[in-house]
């Protein structure tokens, strides 16, 4: 019964049929879009030179990144060194002064000069009264002419003297 239906159908759909065609147009346009594809597979020298210039700056700009770098950590070590001197300036003054220190001083004269501290004995007076006259005051200490009589004389005035001021 079905094959009799087939037979009166109105209308003949073969003619609207048209998958044969639209098969035909995507195959070409498939061999053109291989053919593109196969064009657009070649690069151009453009696009490599833009390649290569994004390349060369990038290496440049790590370059420069790790030559900072190196530079802080010199810069850095370079510091430390400097504290580490003055620190040691600093402990170098100190043993200076320890070493030139007014004890010091005092206990190398004593001991290796010979020297000793000054006493009343050494000391000297000078007195200027108003007048062209000027009078030594010799004391203890100093040796005194024993020769003459004057000379006698003068120590004791003097002695008498230094007494009495």
């Amino acid at each position: 019964m079905q094959a009799a239906i087939k037979k009166h159908v109105a209308y003949d759909l073969s003619r609207f049929d048209n998958r044969s065609i639209v098969r035909e147009q995507v195959s070409k346009s498939k061999t053109r879009g291989e053919a593109k594809a196969r064009k657009r597979a070649v690069v151009s020298g453009f696009a490599v030179f833009c390649y290569l210039l994004f390349l060369g700056l990038t290496i440049l700009t790590l370059y420069s990144y790790v030559a900072l770098t190196e530079t802080a950590h010199t810069a850095a070590s370079l510091r430390d060194k400097l504290m580490a001197a003055r620190e040691e300036t600093q402990m170098l003054e100190i043993r200076k002064n320890q070493k030139i220190g007014s004890d010091k001083i005092k206990e190398y004269a004593e001991n290796n000069l010979g020297m000793k501290k000054i006493c009343k004995a050494q000391i000297t007076y000078i007195c200027m009264e108003p007048g062209d006259k000027t009078e030594i005051i010799r004391g203890e200490g100093y040796e005194r002419d024993n020769s003459g009589i004057v000379a006698g004389i003068a120590y004791g005035m003097s002695k008498l003297l230094e007494y009495i001021n």
